[in-house]
């Protein structure tokens, strides 16, 4: 099984400041073409109807937001209060997935024991898993991003793919799927930009011929986790 093409992920921002961003602008244009991403801002009105309505057409539902004393802001901790406390809620998102995006201020490292943080960020964030018990929603591995300014190019360029993956791959990670992942992405960029066919073609095919050497990889690392 490949990338689920017909998952559709909503985003709900909780952040008080989105346009001045840079991170919410980051992960903005990060996803602007994948059709199947829905973003909804949590600070614009309560649009209660909107919001659940969006909630039943979505599959995974994620919440982004910064971390502000150990916890999201309190414009997303207003609008949880109404979207959970609402009639139906347990049969809206009974089954689908809960997934959090958190931007720090410190780097990711600060978040262990040892660290100046102390507690890790799973730890922290444990309300939120409460919550996806509550409603038998599966819940997803947090997604934490560093301060831009702290990350290389090269770190940024990774963030930037790990962000698309955690919106629109499946949550059961694979080889398989990683690399059907990517050959959708390519082909996406294929169509929109023909200067490239060419060279994206090359891309597709080396992919494909190293996919027997994948599967084994993958099979061999399953058997060592299992040892």
């Amino acid at each position: 099984m490949g990338v689920d093409s017909k998952l559709k992920t909503l985003i709900v921002i909780g952040h008080p400041n989105i346009q001045d961003s840079r991170t919410q602008q980051f992960f903005k244009e990060a996803v602007q073409t994948f059709e199947n991403v829905t973003f909804f801002d949590a600070t614009a009105g309560l649009e209660i109807e909107k919001a659940q309505q969006l909630m039943v057409d979505h599959q995974r539902i994620i919440l982004q937001f910064p971390l502000y004393w150990y916890s999201c802001p309190a414009c997303l901790k207003d609008w949880l209060d109404q979207i959970l406390s609402l009639s139906g809620i347990e049969e809206t998102l009974a089954n689908k997935e809960l997934g959090l995006v958190v931007s720090l201020g410190v780097k990711s490292s600060e978040f262990q024991a040892g660290g100046r943080e102390k507690f890790t960020l799973s730890e922290l964030m444990r309300p939120f898993e409460a919550i996806a018990n509550k409603f038998n929603m599966s819940y997803l591995p947090i997604f934490s991003l560093s301060n831009l300014s702290y990350l290389t190019e090269i770190e940024t360029k990774q963030a930037l793919i790990k962000y698309q993956q955690y919106v629109s791959m499946e949550k059961s990670f694979s080889f398989e799927i990683s690399e059907q992942w990517h050959l959708e992405q390519l082909l996406k960029i294929q169509k929109n930009h023909p200067k490239f066919e060419e060279k994206i073609q090359m891309l597709i095919e080396e992919i494909e011929e190293n996919r027997d050497e994948l599967s084994t990889l993958e099979h061999s690392l399953k058997e060592m986790k299992e040892e």
